[in-house]
């Protein structure tokens, strides 16, 4: 269909962009035929022009009403109702965007106020819930019963199979033993995490007994209420434009869909990082790129995404593939890479809190998940979404300082949960999953890349295609798998 009707409209003096073409694909052919086909093009602004795909959408719909034009095969063939294209709606009210903000040199005092940010903010939370607490300087002078908080700086088991945590705040540090009998044995205590500690000090001093212990748990308090609207969130990550692992027929069907009726209420797509697949990220990447310039991979992804309706705001931020500093928390993409966008895209940076309606989105692409996975036993590529209940368990998206995640020493801790969102989104591992921590929906977006080299080495087998769409009003989720036609 594409081959005739790029010529009929070529024949007109008009030039179609790759991105229009490609939107002609998704039209059912027998409504572009005849009186409609010339009445279509005659609605095409600017004679003898390049038209883009704004262009075909006006002159589908001039008025933005429904036109008989827009119907859509699904994917066994059949018609299927387009949907309304409306009014965009507003940009959304962004938080904790590292964005512009960045102050830090890499100087002793910027580690100095970046682990004192993150102890006196987890400090307070937790003292709302630890009566009593005291320094650990303090509670060395004492043997009744104290609590303590304090930040991890080590952790190791004793040759009988006790542990010994060993925490400092601001006065002093001290080793806490948890004995192997202790319901505690269990718990994983990560590198700097900070956690209240309750029991008795020895009688020298130097050791703390620890009885219980408490965390600055992210709760959601009152439960999510409904609100008036009707709208979703389409939320998805790793799309790795430029890899030749790239899946565009599962893509496009993705694209398709967000034209369609089923699709109308979803006006917004989050997408939390990894939206190219770089260069140079990894070792003989080269042979794995389909596209090996960065810009020209950034110019297709914008190619890409010109193509959804353009009645959906987009939400982009980047991940450890984009063109963007390694170190967390990381800016939103550079102004020459933002401008091959429409000035309609909303960039951000990574972590970023995205407020949509009233509903507020906590969204991290997620690459301290290598570090959690490998620090919690139990833990495994195939279960992010446990690796998430660890996040919001210490409120730290990256609780470690110095492993896999590089981590800039900002003045403020950008990696720390506060305030506790409505919705908690990673990316990164190339799973799928959906489910509710402590009143928090947790999602883990899917990925358009199909099985990597290192993913075959290491038996990974990823969840590719799959969307997670989140209703506004009501805080459901409904999943949509366009791996398959």
């Amino acid at each position: 269909m594409k081959g005739w009707i790029v010529y009929y409209v070529a024949s007109r003096g008009y030039l179609l962009t790759p991105a229009a073409e490609r939107y002609l694909e998704v039209m059912d052919e027998a409504l572009l035929t005849g009186d409609k086909l010339d009445e279509f093009v005659e609605r095409i602004p600017g004679a003898e022009s390049i038209v883009d795909i704004e262009d075909l959408r006006k002159a589908i719909s001039p008025q933005g009403e429904v036109n008989i034009a827009t119907s859509l095969k699904n994917n066994k063939g059949e018609i299927e109702e387009a949907r309304n294209i409306g009014e965009l709606p507003a940009p959304p009210l962004i938080k904790g965007d590292i964005s512009g903000n960045s102050l830090c040199s890499g100087e002793i005092d910027d580690f100095m106020k970046y682990i004192r940010d993150r102890y006196e903010r987890l400090s307070a939370i937790l003292k709302k819930s630890v009566s009593s607490s005291v320094s650990i300087e303090a509670a060395k002078r004492r043997t009744s019963s104290v609590s303590i908080i304090g930040m991890v700086r080590e952790t190791k088991t004793t040759k009988n199979g006790h542990i010994i945590v060993d925490v400092e705040d601001m006065s002093d540090h001290i080793p806490v033993l948890i004995k192997k009998d202790s319901d505690m044995i269990s718990e994983n205590f990560l590198l700097d995490e900070v956690i209240a500690f309750s029991g008795s000090t020895s009688m020298k001093g130097d050791m703390f007994y620890a009885d219980s212990f408490t965390r600055p748990e992210a709760v959601k308090k009152p439960a999510l209420m409904e609100i008036e609207s009707e709208n979703e969130v389409a939320i998805i990550s790793d799309i790795h434009v430029g890899s030749n692992t790239f899946l565009p027929d599962a893509w496009k069907r993705f694209v398709k869909w967000l034209g369609s009726k089923d699709a109308e209420n979803v006006k917004y797509l989050l997408i939390a990082g990894d939206l190219v697949d770089g260069i140079g990220i990894y070792p003989n990447q080269e042979k794995e790129l389909e596209i090996t310039d960065i810009y020209e991979q950034y110019a297709h992804l914008a190619e890409l995404i010109g193509e959804i309706p353009s009645d959906i705001r987009i939400i982009m931020q980047p991940g450890n593939h984009d063109a963007v500093r390694p170190a967390e928390p990381q800016p939103m993409l550079p102004e020459k890479i933002r401008k091959l966008f429409s000035e309609d895209v909303v960039f951000t940076g990574n972590p970023v809190y995205v407020n949509l309606e009233g509903r507020l989105f906590l969204s991290y692409h997620g690459r301290s998940m290598d570090d959690i996975l490998s620090s919690v036993r139990g833990l495994s590529y195939e279960t992010p979404l446990l690796a998430m209940e660890e996040m919001l368990k210490r409120r730290l998206l990256a609780p470690s300082y110095g492993q896999k995640t590089p981590l800039a020493p900002e003045s403020t801790d950008y990696m720390l949960i506060d305030p506790v969102p409505d919705v908690l989104v990673t990316g990164h591992v190339h799973s799928y999953g959906v489910a509710e921590f402590n009143g928090i929906t947790i999602i883990n977006s899917s990925t358009w890349q199909s099985q990597t080299e290192y993913q075959k080495m290491h038996n990974f087998h990823p969840q590719p295609a799959r969307v997670a769409v989140y209703h506004l009003g009501t805080g459901k989720v409904r999943e949509k798998n366009f791996l398959e036609a």
